[in-house]
């Protein structure tokens, strides 16, 4: 019997240029392998036109989120990602899917995509949680670090809103994948009857483009992501002024790339803020920005959830330096598998005296290969959900919720103190 799934997303995840994106599509395309499986994807905005021939069903709508998006959310109950998650038209469009088509399962993926549950509820489906973070711990922290009254003071509006709709989400859903052990101990806290499993990302082969060599590479550490998100550009904005200070006092840095998806403003200001950094913007391959690099760097001090850009990393024979929370879910051993600090600060140090040794930099990029390979298969990460999923509809699978009726005890967390 096929198993019919209804994979609902805030946008189309293609092409998978942020590590979002990346973990979207690696899912999508596992569950899709399965012949008795028929997935669905409703994507609340950016739907192209035109698509491929694929074995997964395209739905959703063509909006594309803008600036009135933000005003609008702003007096929303909804948070401002939710808002560009789920644009006008997504309601209506969601309900005639649903009126012609029957569905055993739908998976929320991310929390912004919660305004969908309603209706999802309404046509007694019932809904599983793909969590890439714990969205009411992140965005009470991120917001804490914004400068500016007014700015500080709506990111922590909007982070309230987060977190009092991740908190409605998990008493409506009947199971949860979070993205790593840390992650699934908080959601226990937050919903301690509420089954769940930690769903860490795949890497495909195809994306292994430089395996370890022989031959040094460059003395140049490199830093790669999407910096269109704040909290990123926050991240990013604490290296470069550590960087900056760093070089003062000894004289000179060394050799720094920093490269990915930002706002074309945001890179020129860059580029004229640290004229002795080098930037890239967007790139089309990998091998592009890392294959004259030996040393790569995991220094985000905000946001949470699995790094994948530390399997990049890994798979391309870098060695990293990372501050040990950043690396979270990855499973390397600090100072063995990878050069761990205590802060952004005294990273600056240890890169700049780890690219110079070439023995150690090979030492922590095989070592941390070693372990990584065949960890990080996509086609197991779908055997894992579709068990999961298989389990959580049995007729006698207790512990779950029935759609609209959940079971789910809540835990107070201090959303008045955000």
């Amino acid at each position: 019997m096929t198993l019919k799934i209804l994979f609902i997303t805030k946008a189309y995840p293609y092409p998978a240029q942020t590590g979002d994106l990346r973990y979207t599509a690696g899912l999508i395309e596992s569950l899709s392998t399965f012949p008795l499986v028929n997935v669905t994807v409703f994507c609340g905005a950016g739907l192209p036109a035109s698509l491929p021939a694929e074995t997964v069903l395209w739905r959703g709508q063509e909006w594309q989120p803008n600036f009135m998006t933000d005003i609008g959310s702003i007096f929303s109950r909804y948070p401002r990602g939710a808002a560009r998650a789920y644009g006008p038209g997504a309601k209506r469009n969601l309900e005639k899917l649903l009126t012609k088509n029957t569905f055993d399962l739908a998976l929320i993926n991310e929390a912004v995509c919660a305004k969908a549950v309603p209706i999802i509820t309404k046509f007694k489906i019932p809904a599983l949680y793909i969590s890439h973070n714990v969205e009411a711990d992140i965005r009470p922290r991120i917001a804490a670090q914004i400068s500016g009254v007014l700015r500080r003071w709506l990111q922590r509006f909007d982070a309230k809103k987060y977190c009092q709709m991740e908190l409605d989400l998990l008493q409506k859903v009947t199971g949860l994948s979070a993205i790593t052990e840390e992650d699934r101990a908080r959601y226990a806290q937050l919903a301690p009857n509420l089954r769940s499993i930690i769903l860490k990302p795949g890497y495909s082969k195809d994306e292994e483009i430089l395996p370890i060599s022989d031959a040094p590479r460059a003395a140049r550490a490199v830093l790669i992501g999407s910096f269109e998100w704040g909290a990123k550009r926050l991240n990013l904005e604490k290296i470069l002024k550590a960087y900056r200070q760093f070089s003062k006092l000894n004289g000179g840095g060394f050799p720094l790339r920093i490269a990915g998806k930002m706002p074309p403003a945001f890179l020129d200001q860059l580029r004229k803020s640290y004229p002795e950094v080098e930037f890239f913007g967007s790139f089309d391959r990998l091998s592009e920005v890392v294959q004259d690099a030996n040393v790569a760097l995991v220094l985000e001090d905000l946001g949470g959830g699995f790094k994948l850009k530390t399997l990049d990393y890994i798979f391309n024979g870098l060695a990293i330096v990372g501050l040990p929370k950043a690396m979270t879910g990855s499973g390397l051993v600090a100072h063995q598998e990878y050069l761990a600090v205590n802060s952004i600060e005294a990273a600056m140090p240890a890169i700049a005296s780890l690219i110079k040794d070439q023995s150690r930099v090979k030492r922590l990029a095989t070592l941390a290969h070693l372990k990584a390979d065949g960890q990080f298969h996509w086609s197991e990460r779908g055997v894992k959900l579709l068990e999961f999923i298989q389990e959580l509809l049995k007729p006698d699978s207790t512990s779950c919720a029935s759609p609209g009726h959940p079971t789910n005890t809540r835990a107070k967390i201090d959303i008045d103190g955000v």
